[in-house]
């Protein structure tokens, strides 16, 4: 079988429970430093794509060159129907190369938060129908493409979290995949006066929200991931 792909896009932005299920079910996959490399793999040469987060906005193409290759092999993969999960930024770059609306979200988000789900029996997104609360860490968030199906608002902001094309390709916005030691690191980049002041939240804030919420989330990002994994055996029977 071809591996899995896993692109990350900044050395803080990690795959987290990602690699963690990857791993422990044997399935063959690597990890895509786009920052660093330059020869991508095609959609030909992979059974599933997963496109990570990261600090950038999909448009800033001439100061992240890498983010154009990565929207390509999304584009590449959803013409091809291969299975593909984009989490953050990695769902906005699938919201824009569908036509969708990517737009700086106000205020930014970072919090946990519980989902409104549309679709709970949807095959992938079923685990997140229980209102657990998610972390939702963006400053961006985009429209729902037309041609695709609304999974998941948050129940705080209202924004979109989640969106299936076709009967493979999933974007979600929120943070399934995180620890709370990601979650440290990320307020440390950030720092605590700016979370104040940007983000309306605190480095305390958001340690506390994770130590209350992080586990539930971790497991039903894992049984996320499981049930991903479905759709690329599928396809690779196909």
């Amino acid at each position: 079988m071809r591996p899995i792909a896993i692109v990350q896009h900044e050395a803080l932005v990690p795959p987290g429970s990602i690699e963690d299920v990857l791993e422990g079910a044997g399935v063959d996959h690597f990890i895509f430093e786009a920052w660093r490399e330059k020869a991508w793999p095609t959609a030909d040469d992979l059974a599933g794509l997963v496109v990570l987060g990261g600090t950038m906005n999909v448009d800033e193409l001439d100061d992240f060159p890498f983010l154009r290759s990565s929207r390509e092999l999304i584009s590449q993969a959803l013409d091809k129907a291969l299975p593909t999960l984009g989490v953050c930024l990695g769902s906005q770059m699938m919201a824009r190369v569908l036509g969708g609306d990517v737009f700086r979200a106000e205020p930014r988000n970072a919090l946990f938060s519980p989902l409104e789900v549309a679709e709970p029996d949807d095959p992938v997104i079923a685990p997140f129908a229980s209102g657990a609360p998610v972390l939702q860490f963006h400053e961006d968030t985009f429209t729902v493409p037309f041609d695709a199906v609304p999974l998941a608002t948050s129940a705080t902001t209202g924004l979109a979290q989640a969106f299936r094309y076709g009967d493979n390709a999933y974007a979600i916005q929120f943070h399934f995949e995180v620890d709370k030691d990601i979650v440290r690191d990320w307020c440390a980049d950030i720092g605590d006066r700016s979370l104040t002041e940007d983000w309306n939240t605190s480095t305390e804030q958001l340690l506390a929200e994770a130590d209350t919420h992080v586990g539930r989330q971790y497991g039903a990002g894992k049984e996320l991931l499981l049930r991903f994994l479905q759709l690329t055996t599928a396809a690779a029977l196909k």
